[in-house]
């Protein structure tokens, strides 16, 4: 599964964000790193998101759009590397969501259509195969039964009789 990893935030962001301090009423901006870590390790901008994770989803849902798209030549705003777009390729391939012209499979639309990584959609339509449409399921066991029976208004009874008396 893709995550985001936590980054350090920019010169540009820390700015942002000291800005926003006292914009609608008297604010202070705390900045928990020195004056020196600001002016020569930060950042000057961060790593747009596009850049930093997975793009096999967002991929999955350029090629259900029903649209000749050439995801490899397609003009992304900030553009990923050519290697992240070809690495999602493959997995879609391999997940059975494009076929061998890359173009998307009718497993894909269905997968397309699920707030899910392609990975876990494509895992989860398998299992639903699997066991089938619910009118052909048997009813199976209970999961846990109990070992005992419940004590009732008798075995409460039972049980006070012999708990020690109260103080008083």
């Amino acid at each position: 599964m893709d995550s985001l990893d936590v980054v350090p935030i920019s010169r540009v962001q820390a700015t942002q964000r000291a800005g926003r301090a006292g914009r609608t009423r008297p604010g202070k901006c705390f900045r928990l790193y020195t004056r020196l870590y600001f002016e020569s390790q930060m950042p000057d901008a961060a790593l747009p998101e596009i850049q930093r994770c997975g793009l096999a989803g967002a991929v999955l849902h350029l090629k259900a759009l029903r649209l000749p798209l050439d995801v490899l030549g397609f003009d992304f705003l900030d553009p990923p590397s050519r290697g992240a777009l070809e690495e999602a390729l493959r997995r879609l391939y391999i997940t059975d969501a494009i076929d061998a012209d890359g173009d998307i499979t009718p497993l894909g639309r269905q997968m397309a259509n699920m707030p899910l990584e392609p990975d876990l959609a494509r895992a989860l339509l398998a299992a639903h195969k699997l066991r089938g449409p619910p009118a052909q399921r048997r009813p199976g066991r209970p999961a846990a039964r109990p070992t005992a029976p419940r004590p009732g208004p008798a075995g409460a009874r039972r049980h006070r009789a012999h708990a020690r008396p109260r103080r008083r």
